[in-house]
């Protein structure tokens, strides 16, 4: 008897829990949850996971962060996961710092199609023994780009920065990670700063991290 009372119950709950026009809402407006990432199409700001979310980020698993609506700012990434991208107006979010030793950091969100910044990326983690340590994430362009042949590329973005690289692990031996890549900017902005190459932190022997590029 317990079993298939416990069972109905359950059924019971899951059909007054769902809300129809609700999730209709959600689907266009709302911001991002952890188990539900991404913002609604039209306005809200992508998750932004931390430590805190131990059931989706776990220490073997990086998490990307939400993306943003078409207004709205990109969640961050955890544990090496990239920051989510904006909408058309917002900023990109920042890559999540590596935590496992020798992971590279995640690169930084792509910042609103038309004005936002990037995000910055998140830093390489540091090597134990002999191998390297993990490269800093890319930082994230301002908006888009429009190729356009040969000429190069054009962005999309009327205003917004670069994202910084992220700086690369130590190493205590081996190779440290290199620093990451600053993001492009918009037709009005700034280039973002590239990250610093790790350092040896043993007796020598090892190799440092070479900068990373701005954007």
């Amino acid at each position: 008897m317990t079993t298939p009372k416990a069972t109905v119950v359950g059924a019971k709950a899951s059909a007054v829990g769902a809300n129809p026009v609700a999730d209709l809402i959600r689907t266009f407006i709302g911001d991002g949850t952890a188990d539900n990432p991404n913002a609604g199409i039209l306005f809200g700001n992508g998750y932004s996971y931390t430590e805190f979310d131990g059931t989706y980020c776990t220490s073997e698993a990086a998490c990307n962060g939400g993306t943003g609506g078409l207004i709205g700012n990109g969640g961050n990434g955890y544990n090496g996961g990239a920051g989510g991208a904006a909408g058309w107006f917002g900023n990109g979010g920042n890559g999540g710092d590596a935590i496992s030793a020798g992971a590279a950091g995640g690169n930084g969100g792509r910042g609103g199609i038309l004005f936002g910044n990037g995000g910055d990326g998140g830093d390489g983690a540091a090597a134990v023994g002999m191998a390297g340590g993990g490269a800093g994430g890319r930082g994230g362009m301002a908006g888009s780009m429009i190729m356009l042949g040969e000429a190069g590329g054009l962005p999309t973005s009327l205003y917004g920065n670069g994202g910084n690289g992220g700086n690369g692990g130590d190493a205590v031996m081996g190779t440290a990670g290199a620093g990451g890549r600053g993001g492009m900017a918009a037709i009005i902005g700034s280039g973002g700063t590239g990250g610093n190459g790790g350092n040896i932190t043993g007796m020598g022997g090892g190799t440092a991290g070479n900068g990373g590029n701005g954007g």
